[in-house]
């Protein structure tokens, strides 16, 4: 009998772990996106009349979205959890190490769990989303951003055609993001309900594409993809890159280029864990009300 080969995982995890371990001292300098996203999942849970006493703050990578929702109602009990948080820091709640592959939490624990830019990393995010959805209680709620679509597509395609140019080949550099239908079938297959998926696009400015390269790092956000090229990349291939960048995504052009854009989309997906009471959807032929007289219109009949 042939043994199945073996597989290899998506992204490196001890990359990652390494990656935001010189990103950690520093990430405050390098966190704007962070913060950006973190008052928006603020502002999207003020939208929901709900109290949300019992939380979990999942991977976050800074204390600011459990202070903030601290703030808004200090009775809140909140667990920090990520794979390396900054523990003397966190002086007004619980703080534990996890992998968000692995959660440790036993079933119906929250009544919300918050995840801020972290799920794009993990292999089995099914699984991570499956696990999520059990440990809320029933008609608990999940809310989380990561980066999706066309995040850093003007990178992607400069350092492409850079590596073409100088190297007569190609590696990847950027991992694959999600998009929203990906999302919303994860979700879904997770076991959540009335799941809801929208995208935000963030776009920031940098004085040319080395400081962007160097943002990224500072943010803990390097490559870790698996099959990533371990070579030596020349000096010549990022000046490469950068000539083109600068040329297509700069204010100005060539040598007169002054900031470059960079793309961020952000997918902030949400679903409740079942609940009995949860609205549901008609089925067919249940419906008490016709949609025509909701629109004031004639109703034409489809005669197979």
């Amino acid at each position: 009998m042939n043994a199945s080969p073996p597989t290899t995982a998506l992204f490196d995890r001890n990359r990652l772990q390494q990656n935001r371990t010189r990103a950690k001292e520093n990430f405050a300098a390098h966190n704007v996106l962070f913060e950006e996203v973190t008052a928006q999942l603020v502002e999207r849970l003020q939208g929901i009349n709900r109290p949300f006493k019992t939380i979990l703050d999942l991977g976050s990578r800074s204390f600011s979205l459990a202070k903030s929702l601290l703030k808004q109602d200090p009775t809140r009990f909140i667990v920090h959890s990520a794979s390396m948080p900054d523990v003397n820091k966190a002086l007004t709640h619980p703080v534990c190490v996890v992998d968000e592959e692995w959660l440790p939490f036993k079933d119906n624990a929250f009544d919300l769990i918050l995840s801020n830019l972290n799920l794009h990393w993990a292999n089995d995010l099914p699984g991570a989303l499956i696990q999520m959805q059990h440990a809320l209680k029933p008609d608990g709620f999940f809310l989380g951003a990561l980066f999706g679509g066309e995040t850093l597509h003007e990178l992607r395609e400069c350092l492409y055609e850079a590596e073409m140019s100088v190297r007569g080949g190609v590696s990847q550099h950027i991992s694959p993001f999600a998009d929203l239908q990906d999302c919303g079938s994860l979700l879904q297959r997770a076991g959540f309900t009335l799941p809801v998926i929208d995208k935000e696009r963030i776009t920031l400015t940098y004085r040319d594409s080395f400081q962007l390269m160097h943002e990224l790092r500072g943010m803990g956000e390097g490559n870790i993809l698996s099959t990533r090229d371990k070579r030596f990349m020349p000096g010549s291939l990022f000046m490469e890159a950068d000539r083109i960048y600068r040329n297509r995504y700069a204010d100005g052009s060539g040598n007169n280029s002054k900031n470059i854009r960079a793309t961020f989309d952000i997918l902030f997906i949400s679903g409740w864990a079942p609940h009995d009471n949860q609205q549901k959807a008609l089925k067919p032929g249940q419906a008490q009300n016709r949609l025509a007289a909701a629109l004031h219109t004639n109703e034409i009949k489809v005669i197979p």
